[in-house]
């Protein structure tokens, strides 16, 4: 029989808390390097977040863990303040489809700045997390 793996829920509308830090906070780090599951309204954004600099996020915060469907260039434009100045994504995802979603939207943030648009964003910093446990999975 096959094992069941349970995977820890992590509420979206917990991000509404840090939505009335949006005028203020620069550094953000949100370090879930673990298999989740998401759960409620959709609400991937951190447009609003206008003073954001520098933001450390690991991918299955922005992509489902499956089901992420068609890749879209525009995931990582229509997530970020067009203020950004670093962002280092850090990639624990094992499905090929959320690889695939990763790196269509760093085509298309690369496009973006290539219009303008992020003016002091330094090239993306992708890490690959990877640990035992995970490697199953």
């Amino acid at each position: 029989m096959g094992e069941v793996k349970n995977y820890p829920t992590l509420s979206r509308p917990c991000f509404g808390h840090l939505a009335s830090f949006h005028t203020s906070l620069q550094f953000l780090h949100l370090n879930f390097r673990a298999h989740t599951t998401l759960f409620g309204p959709t609400r991937r954004t951190l447009k609003k977040f206008t003073k954001l600099k520098d933001l450390y996020i690991t991918t299955n915060l922005i992509y489902p863990r499956s089901g992420v469907g068609i890749p879209n260039e525009r995931s990582l434009v229509d997530f970020l303040p067009g203020n950004i100045e670093k962002l280092t994504l850090v990639d624990c995802s094992t499905s090929q489809s959320t690889i695939n979603a990763l790196g269509a939207g760093i085509i298309g943030l690369s496009v973006e700045r290539g219009k303008g648009l992020f003016p002091k964003l330094i090239r993306p910093i992708v890490e690959q997390f990877s640990h035992p446990a995970m490697e199953d999975l």
